[in-house]
């Protein structure tokens, strides 16, 4: 993004950012199984349509959503898309949801949790069925 644009520009392709990752934006479930019975035990969200809006992978995508200062916004995105999918499974494929996070979120925590909880109200999920898993990408914290 330009630094010597307008702010009202900034502010127009950030709105027009959100809209396009809403409306492009697919989560996709990725069955984790028991090697030993076949049975599905969770699924991975794994985030598709980022070439639709231009971007090579998800990583790209979320460093475009970290520029126009919208990634926690674009991370609740895929979390309420991943959610969604997850809730619509029938009980016995269902398992857990590994969800991908990106770590600099982390500053953001209480409005994540206010958000996840919420939303798992909302689809009738609990905390058991969710597995967070934080971006090797970004860690926030040093070992």
């Amino acid at each position: 993004m330009r630094d010597d644009l307008p702010i009202w520009l900034h502010n127009f392709d950030s709105e027009q950012f959100l809209k396009d990752v809403e409306h492009h934006l697919v989560v996709a479930l990725q069955p984790i199984v028991e090697a030993g019975t076949g049975a599905v035990v969770a699924h991975e969200a794994l985030m598709r349509g980022f070439d639709d809006l231009g971007f090579p992978n998800p990583g790209a995508l979320l460093e475009g959503a970290a520029e126009r200062k919208r990634l926690f916004e674009v991370d609740c995105c895929v979390v309420a898309k991943a959610m969604a999918a997850r809730a619509r499974l029938r009980e016995i494929e269902s398992g857990s949801l590994f969800l991908n996070l990106d770590g600099r979120n982390l500053e953001h925590w209480r409005s994540l949790r206010t958000f996840l909880e919420l939303r798992c109200d909302q689809l009738g999920l609990g905390p058991h069925d969710i597995c967070i898993e934080l971006s090797e990408a970004h860690q926030p914290l040093e070992p």
